[in-house]
């Protein structure tokens, strides 16, 4: 008789696919994300991004001619930087725009080791040089330095796929903060001294307009981050 061939069973193929699985992980820290907002848990990013925040306006200072005088950041997350010279309106934009970039820098940098060492690096350095020469707030200073550590190490000595997730989750929150950050100042009608009212005195534009366009560049933003993860998965 004939002998049969014997046929290898092949592995059934996953229903959920890794851009899909991608996606859903997201979308599920975004969702958590908001629901744990206001609590401790999610103190220490927000405060990260403050600290960006502010640093962005201190660079574009420096970079536009003028010079930073003192720089403040407190433990209930708010922040100036006391300046002289440089473009005021640059440095205005500066505080949402750097938040933004930098949370674009840190969850695309998840993708590319190369990329997520330099990057890291250079956030790192700069954390630590403003933690020495700038912060006043010794709490502050402590968690800047922390930060720092955190940049520095991770791509290097923390497994790759729990770095990844790392830099994936703190490149989401960044512009999810500018978000909150943009909703609570204007968008309720909260008058505060902010980057918007800011604007609005250099370029006599309303307030609430600066708002409503770095809310919407900002909804673009997380847009197209989380669009290029589910893309970059298929």
């Amino acid at each position: 008789m004939p002998k049969k061939k014997l046929r290898k069973k092949s592995k059934p193929k996953s229903v959920i696919s890794s851009s899909h699985k991608e996606l859903l992980i997201l979308l599920a820290i975004a969702i958590v994300a908001i629901f744990i907002w206001n609590t401790l848990l999610i103190y220490p990013v927000k405060l990260l991004v403050v600290i960006l925040h502010e640093i962005s306006h201190a660079l574009v200072t420096i970079f536009t001619g003028g010079s930073v005088i003192a720089m403040n950041v407190s433990a209930n997350l708010a922040g100036g930087v006391t300046s002289e010279g440089g473009n005021e309106f640059l440095i205005a934009s500066a505080g949402y725009l750097g938040s933004l970039i930098f949370g674009i820098l840190i969850f695309f940098s998840a993708d590319n080791k190369k990329l997520n060492i330099w990057s890291s690096t250079i956030i790192a350095v700069l954390l630590l040089l403003f933690a020495a020469n700038f912060f006043t707030n010794p709490v502050v200073i402590i968690f800047t330095i922390l930060y720092s550590a955190l940049f520095y190490t991770a791509p290097r000595y923390i497994p790759q796929k729990i770095n990844y997730w790392i830099m994936r989750t703190l490149g989401l929150l960044s512009p999810m903060y500018v978000l909150f950050d943009i909703k609570e100042d204007l968008l309720t009608l909260a008058y505060k001294k902010n980057d918007a009212q800011q604007l609005a005195i250099i370029t006599s534009a309303p307030a609430i307009v600066w708002g409503i366009i770095w809310f919407t560049l900002t909804i673009l933003a997380i847009f197209f981050m989380v669009k290029f993860a589910y893309l970059k998965k298929r």
